[in-house]
């Protein structure tokens, strides 16, 4: 089975951090990698993610030594990854326990797709579901340019950055997120690149 590196950057998360962490570690895919890079949190955050690492070896914690800033921390989080596939995860969200496996057998299946993304929704902080996103009825395989274009010109299918795992080859080929370009210019492929899970 092929390792899974989930990178989640953090900043004063000390409120969500621990649900965010139990879903991590509730995954039915075992073989994962759990990358923690804090930008200098004031809070409890690395006190909390330090308890988790003394029962689980695969948390590995990165403190910034000055404040990065947003993107350069989702960067270096994901530049400490060794797994063949990434998946990021915010330090408030929650990641139901099949996801992983459902996004790493869609990749598995064919060397052609780059990423695999699924329905997902938006909760409060009590956990009441304000949107459910689900852009597609089944799972199916998407011309990547296409749904790029398509996302771009009428609503967001991805979903959020979290929502999406990816061969970590894509991000040594086209780069990290870009703290200089704007949002708007992206690198798309014609090959498939989307999966419903």
């Amino acid at each position: 089975m092929n390792l899974v590196s989930v990178c989640m950057p953090t900043y004063n998360a000390e409120r969500t951090i621990k649900k965010t962490m139990e879903s991590v570690l509730a995954q039915t895919y075992v073989p994962l990698e759990i990358l923690v890079s804090d930008d200098c949190s004031t809070d409890e955050t690395v006190g909390i993610i330090k308890s988790f690492m003394q029962s689980d070896s695969r948390i590995k914690l990165y403190e910034n030594k000055n404040k990065a800033g947003m993107v350069q921390n989702w960067n270096s989080c994901i530049s400490h990854a060794q797994g063949k596939y990434i998946q990021c995860v915010f330090q408030d969200d929650i990641i139901y326990p099949t996801a992983i496996e459902k996004k790493v057998s869609m990749l598995d299946s064919d060397e052609d797709i780059m990423l695999a993304f699924s329905s997902s929704q938006i909760i409060n902080e009590k956990d009441n579901v304000l949107m459910t996103r689900r852009p597609f009825k089944a799972s199916r395989v998407l011309d990547g340019k296409k749904l790029a274009r398509r996302s771009f010109l009428t609503k967001n299918i991805y979903g959020e950055p979290s929502n999406v795992l990816f061969r970590k080859s894509v991000a040594e080929g086209i780069g990290l997120f870009s703290i200089n370009e704007p949002v708007s210019k992206v690198a798309t492929r014609d090959k498939p690149i989307g999966k419903q899970t």
